[in-house]
This record gives C-alpha cells, structure tokens and sequence, in this order.
C-alpha cells in the first residue's frame, strides 16, 4: 500500500499500517452516534478530534516529503485531508 508514495513495506510496517486503520475504524462508531441531536454535547468534540487528525496527519505526511521519505504522491492525500479538516471545522455547530 504505501509502495504508491516510495516507501518499500515489511511486516512491521505492515502491522503499523494495519494498527492505525484499526484507530480510524474505532471512530466510526462514535461519530455515527455523536450525529444523532440527542448527543450534542459530545458531536463538537467527535468532531474537533478528527479535524484534528486530518491536520495532524497531513503536517506528518508533508514533513515526511520534505525528508524525501515519501514521494509526491503523498501531495494530494496531504492537500485532500486539509480540505476535509477544513470542512469539518466550518460545519461544527456554533452556539
């Protein structure tokens, strides 16, 4: 998988890979029920801690292309996951 952005795999690598789909797959439960208008209170802060991992990630990911550990088509992951934090941000309920 990583082979598109020049980064050759191995089984650790491959576990890492594997461990970090397993986080974002644990949020999807949390976010599912933090849309509901009965959860108010904890859709802001669902929704500020992934908007906080897409901008975390993306300055991870451009650090790593400036290191030349990745290659550039690591760019449009990187720029897709701004916009997405973006949204994110913009969409969260005001009070």
């Amino acid at each position: 998988m990583l082979s598109v952005v020049g980064i050759t795999g191995n089984n650790q690598m491959d576990f890492l890979e594997r461990t970090l789909a397993a986080a974002l797959v644990a949020l999807i439960p949390g976010t599912w029920s933090a849309r509901k208008k009965g959860n108010l209170s904890l859709f802001p802060s669902v929704v500020f801690g992934i908007a906080i991992y897409m901008f975390l990630s993306s300055a991870v990911d451009l650090q790593a292309f400036f290191q030349q550990i990745v290659n550039g088509a690591s760019i449009p992951s990187i720029g897709f996951r701004v916009v997405i934090g973006g949204a994110l941000l913009w969409l969260m309920p005001r009070k």
